[in-house]
């Protein structure tokens, strides 16, 4: 154990480091690199149609057919609405100081878990969150990447339940819904711990009493509750779970060899430990060492915790290789979703090993080869630091993604239709080009009534705002808008314009003097004949 004054100072240590890595992810967020394509804006739009009473009942589509199960990130997204006054900027900054509270919550818990040397886990942990792994998971307002929130407490709720007893069971059950009703695809994981939690209870139920208390009850009130939208939305509508449950088990039959999902696995936690995909830093064999060392610290660390932490270990390194074996059956590009969950897993291993290993370097004599410990982590902390500073400097020096994805460019085109339609008439919006996902973007800053033309709108058959209104055989929308922008358009693109000349009629070039975030963008407005 380390005295008080090595405690402070590794205390204050670890303080700075979170200070600077809290700098060093929001201040390069701003509305020039914000991305803001996809779900995000149709999550918005959800959450503001929610404050309007359009009550959402389910999750958003997915990638199988039919909706994932839980509404309740549309929910917090009309929570943070109304507290940013519909300002989408303030919304996406409000997801991300909840996801980067809950990553230094889950570090929190993880420390505790060695209350002897919970500083020295704590100073581990703020090193490896400088592998930069997390900048882009908290930056962008994606409702997958919220995943990481309920999966920590499901993990926290776990080991509750083991440490504790059956008292936490409602608490659990509660959090693995929301889980699983965020992102269908992490029921593995969820699984994974449930199981564990009822070997664990059942080995050892007589050592802990039945208690029931105003915290069951609570914990109860939430699991039953999380649940009423998903059986309303059963009671209204075609079966959701049905059609959810037959494109994810029937008729699916293994679409990549084991090999593959245990690569695609070691490469997410690599990147998740490290920053760095295989083969830019790292080499094969290197990587081995490093795994090989790893386990090693891993296995004895288990060796010598408690039972509940060793159930714990258990469920964590379980729930990696459950959630790897259902990549077998997922076609690319979809593995990184069903992989997301794992994030706080690879946060708590990855805090316990670097823990294990500070915890050695600043005790040096319980150790019979204690020379070989201050290089083995001096190195690994290196390797972790040095190939990301270079990558903080340049979210400084420029933008993450395109500017065409961010929310400054879908702001600046949307008050230029907003300045030329006037709110009088409907429009649609033809986007030819790079980046066409970031039409809901458009859709949602221009004009409420346009919530009906974003992507995925036919999916939610519960908002009026999202059905589009019948009307006349002869009536047609009023204007359309054609935006051709990105530094390669090809020419067949362009060529778009021509024929979109068949239907609509040109009128004039909208001004673009007042648009700053892409010299080359062409927006022209074309409307219908008489």
């Amino acid at each position: 154990m380390i005295n008080s004054i090595t405690s402070r100072l590794v205390l204050v240590a670890s303080i700075l480091f979170f200070a600077v890595w809290l700098y060093l992810t929001f201040s390069p967020i701003s509305p020039a690199s914000l991305l803001f394509t996809d779900d995000g804006p149709l999550s918005f739009a959800i959450g503001r149609l929610t404050l309007q009473g359009q009550i959402p009942l389910l999750g958003q589509p997915s990638h199988f057919g039919g909706r994932h199960l839980g509404p309740w990130y549309y929910y917090l997204c009309a929570v943070f609405e109304l507290i940013s006054g519909k300002d989408p900027f303030v919304t996406a900054l409000l997801f991300s100081a909840l996801k980067a509270i809950t990553v230094l919550s889950l570090i929190w818990f993880t420390a505790n878990l060695f209350p002897r040397h919970k500083y020295i886990y704590y100073l581990a942990a703020a090193v490896l969150l400088f592998c930069g792994s997390l900048t882009f998971v908290i930056s962008v307002p994606w409702v997958n990447h919220f995943l990481i929130v309920p999966s920590s407490l499901t993990l926290i709720c776990t080991y509750l339940c083991l440490k504790n007893g059956p008292s936490y069971l409602p608490f659990f059950l509660a959090a693995a819904s929301l889980q699983v009703q965020t992102f269908f695809g992490s029921a593995p994981m969820a699984a994974v711990c449930a199981l564990t939690i009822c070997a664990h209870l059942y080995l050892n139920f007589e050592t802990f009493e039945p208690k029931k208390n105003l915290t069951s009850l609570l914990g109860t009130a939430l699991f039953l509750l999380s649940w009423v939208p998903v059986l309303l939305y059963e009671v209204q509508f075609d079966s959701n779970l049905a059609k959810l449950f037959a494109r994810h088990f029937e008729g699916h039959q293994f679409t990549a060899p084991i090999s593959d999902a245990f690569r695609l696995v070691s490469e997410f936690l690599l990147f998740y430990m490290s920053g760095q995909p295989i083969g830019e830093h790292f080499s094969i064999a290197l990587i081995s060492i490093a795994a090989a060392i790893l386990s090693l610290i891993l296995i004895k660390t288990f060796y010598e915790s408690e039972t509940p932490l060793q159930y714990f270990l258990i469920a964590c390194i379980v729930s990696i290789a459950f959630q790897g074996i259902s990549l077998v059956n997922v076609e690319p590009p979809l593995h990184h979703f069903y992989l997301n969950c794992l994030i706080p897993v690879v946060i708590i291993l990855s805090t316990i090993v670097y823990g294990s290993l500070l915890s050695a370097l600043l005790a040096p004599k319980k150790l019979t080869l204690w020379w070989i410990t201050p290089a083995v982590a001096t190195g690994l902390i290196a390797l972790v630091l040095s190939p990301n500073i270079h990558r903080f400097k340049l979210q400084y020096d420029s933008v993450p993604f395109s500017e065409l994805e961010s929310l400054k460019h879908a702001k600046e085109v949307s008050s230029l239709i907003d300045k030329d339609n006037n709110y009088n008439s409907n429009f649609k919006l033809i986007l030819k080009g790079e980046y066409q996902s970031r039409k809901a973007a458009i859709y949602l800053l221009a004009k409420e009534i346009e919530y009906a033309r974003m992507p995925y709108a036919p999916y939610f058959k519960e908002l009026p705002a999202f059905k589009r209104k019948k009307k006349k055989r002869r009536s047609k929308i009023d204007s359309a808008y054609l935006l051709v922008c990105g530094k390669n358009v090809a020419r067949k693109e362009i060529a778009a314009i021509k024929d979109v000349s068949q239907y609509w009629t040109f009128e004039r070039a909208v001004d673009l003097t007042s648009c700053s975030t892409c010299q080359k963008c062409a927006l022209n407005r074309f409307s219908s004949k008489s």
